[in-house]
């Protein structure tokens, strides 16, 4: 096996962890939104019962 092999795996495991963050970011953004969209319907929901 050559020098060149190792730098492919080194980058394949680079794109790996770059992307694996990417995603981690997106799915907790997501989330955050999920959980303020719900916020604001339980908000008006409690509103229209008083």
């Amino acid at each position: 096996m050559g020098v060149t092999t190792f730098k492919g795996y080194y980058l394949m495991g680079t794109v790996g962890v770059i992307s694996s963050a990417f995603t981690i970011v997106k799915v907790t953004r997501d989330d955050q939104e999920d959980d303020e969209r719900y916020n604001e319907m339980f908000r008006a929901v409690k509103q229209e019962q008083e």
